[in-house]
């Protein structure tokens, strides 16, 4: 499955607010004094994984994490990344599934799994995991009767419809919680929720 581009634009606004002053809104912000954009450009970043609130399979998990990684990189050109892949290869397959399910039930990654991720990746600074709360598509109808004036030969104005216009619309709704994890201290240091629609 090809992550959309709405998804894409969702992950990637999440960041924003890390390194600049911007208007998205994020829900139930949660950030670490510790964690500034000077602390973001001296370390550098692992993207975990992007989950659902049911499981995904483990190619789409990837596909997202990647977008995501790309897309941060379209937005702050200065972060260095490790990508959800080169994790697990480095983590091994059997933690990174047990971390990818604490992260899809909502509970709050351990210290083991910190731990591990820490000596897996040493010289990574913080982690990644974003989850996609609600995803849903709604679409309707408008119809619009038109109508035109005309004038009779005495000079008076009469109204006729001239046809009907339907217009759809669609629109997706998206929010997304992400998390970004000092590897080194042990605890979340930012966090927070998206939520998001489109026509």
């Amino acid at each position: 499955m090809r992550p959309t581009k709405a998804l894409c634009s969702i992950l990637t606004a999440l960041l924003l607010p890390l390194a600049t002053a911007c208007a998205t809104k994020v829900e139930g912000l949660r950030a670490d004094p510790s964690f500034t954009a000077v602390s973001l450009r001296e370390r550098s970043v692992a993207v975990g994984a992007v989950e659902g609130l049911t499981p995904l399979p483990l190619e789409t998990t990837l596909g997202y994490a990647q977008e995501l990684r790309i897309g941060f990189l379209d937005r702050r050109p200065w972060l260095t990344t490790v990508d959800a892949g080169s994790l697990r290869a480095a983590l091994g397959e059997v933690p990174y599934e047990t971390l990818r399910e604490s992260w899809r039930v909502g509970a709050a990654a351990g210290r083991d799994q910190i731990d591990a991720l820490h000596q897996a990746l040493p010289d990574v600074g913080y982690a990644v995991f974003a989850r996609i709360e609600e995803n849903t598509l709604r679409s309707w109808r408008d119809r619009e009767t038109l109508r035109e004036s005309r004038t009779r030969g005495d000079g008076t104005t009469y109204t006729v419809e001239t046809g009907v216009r339907i217009t759809a619309t669609v629109e997706r709704r998206m929010s997304v919680s992400l998390s970004i994890i000092d590897l080194a201290a042990g605890g979340e240091v930012w966090g927070g929720r998206v939520t998001k629609s489109r026509q």
